[in-house]
């Protein structure tokens, strides 16, 4: 069965716009939200509480979203503890999910983060698919955001061959339809394939990416509602 997921980084104010959205098409959603940040505000401890009482998954994302390959490794675990129990404390649940901030990670992040949680997300883009070695290391297929197709090609290269494929064929279409057109075509094979969508709220408000991600809600809530699942459920194998 295809499974199709969303995350979004940052805990930015704009989340609420994509909650609003992903309501309105029914589309799950998973918030991965540091207590605070030093790029942008990040919405406040009641605002996380009504994410979550809206029916929204909550993750992780550090304390103060520090990328953690910058700061001592004594100074790893005070990070991931405390965005952990200060979101805990919000939701009233275990908090299960990290997001790694930036993406940036080594050997001894990921061991560090994998005894804490029961998954971690990466930015590594291009993947559809676990690795059989670590199913709790998700790594995502697409970032919602025109990154170009150039950027497709370069990152499915190095994690998928059937996506590298499928682009190197279809690169004369635009981003988003390589997107849409990649579902459609994953959705007719008879396999178990998993499509990890990520981004940022504050960077589709930057850029003006509302109507692109509106209307892709649409296409999936009317071709493939029976695909799209929680972040809990896409982690599960089964």
């Amino acid at each position: 069965m295809l499974k199709i997921s969303f995350s979004w980084d940052d805990g930015a104010v704009e989340d609420f716009k994509i909650a609003e959205l992903s309501a309105k098409y029914s589309i799950p959603g998973m918030f991965f939200i540091p207590e605070k940040n030093p790029e942008r505000v990040v919405i406040n401890a009641k605002q996380i509480a009504e994410l979550h009482q809206s029916g929204f998954e909550v993750g992780a994302h550090t304390q103060s979203h520090v990328y953690l390959t910058t700061i001592p490794p004594e100074n790893v675990y005070t990070e991931l503890k405390n965005g952990q129990i200060y979101l805990e404390n919000i939701t009233g649940q275990a908090i299960k999910h990290f997001c790694l901030p930036g993406g940036f990670y080594n050997k001894a992040i990921l061991s560090q983060a994998h005894s804490m949680f029961a998954s971690v997300r990466t930015a590594d883009t291009g993947n559809i698919k676990y690795s059989g070695k670590n199913p709790a290391l998700i790594k995502p297929t697409f970032h919602f955001y025109d990154r170009g197709v150039k950027s497709l090609l370069f990152n499915s290269l190095k994690h998928s061959p059937l996506l590298f494929q499928f682009v190197l064929k279809h690169r004369n279409k635009n981003y988003f339809e390589i997107l849409k057109s990649f579902i459609d075509y994953l959705a007719t094979q008879n396999a178990d394939y998993q499509i990890m969508i990520w981004g940022h709220s504050w960077e589709i408000d930057q850029v003006g990416l509302w109507p692109k991600l509106e209307a892709f809600f649409s296409f999936l809530h009317q071709t493939y509602p029976e695909n799209l699942v929680t972040y809990d459920e896409f982690v599960r194998k089964t």
